[in-house]
């Protein structure tokens, strides 16, 4: 049952409610919420069909566990659709936020099928101890996300 509740039935990645759920007892801390969008998806599933959007979406979660595979409090959530939240306890070092920023997107870059795939990323960062709600910082991440956007996909931006 709660691998009914905590997990995405397409992915087996993390859902929205465990998020939620962990934030709650583990924010004190700190960490990085990367709000990720994939570019260019819906022409994968508009020319090749759901089946096969349904398969990049499994292999973008495959590549994605491994990118936080050794990081201590580090998960991924689907959120929905092709968007996806990675999670990084304990980490305030901007270089380290930027190189694993830079990882996601390299990780989302490269398709043998021959996608025109990327990804773009917003990130929102929050201090240990942190005594705010879950909410504002993912519509932080978000807002960054639509920059990043904005300014041509392929990239990340900070909040």
């Amino acid at each position: 049952l709660e691998r009914l509740a905590f997990r995405d039935a397409l992915t087996d990645l993390y859902n929205r409610r465990y998020l939620f759920k962990f934030f709650e007892s583990h924010s004190e801390a700190g960490g990085v919420i990367y709000y990720l969008d994939l570019d260019g998806f819906k022409r994968v599933n508009d020319f090749c069909g759901h089946d096969e959007g349904d398969q990049v979406l499994k292999e973008v979660a495959s590549r994605l566990q491994r990118l936080v595979a050794d990081g201590l409090g580090a998960f991924v959530v689907r959120i929905g659709g092709d968007e996806f939240v990675i999670h990084f306890s304990g980490v305030s070092d901007k270089e380290e936020i930027n190189e694993q920023a830079e990882a996601i997107i390299h990780a989302l870059s490269a398709w043998e099928q021959g996608y025109a795939l990327s990804a773009s990323v917003g990130i929102a960062s929050y201090p240990a101890n942190y005594k705010g709600a879950l909410e504002p910082l993912l519509k932080q991440a978000d807002e960054a996300l639509y920059l990043a956007k904005a300014e041509g996909k392929n990239t990340y931006k900070f909040f």
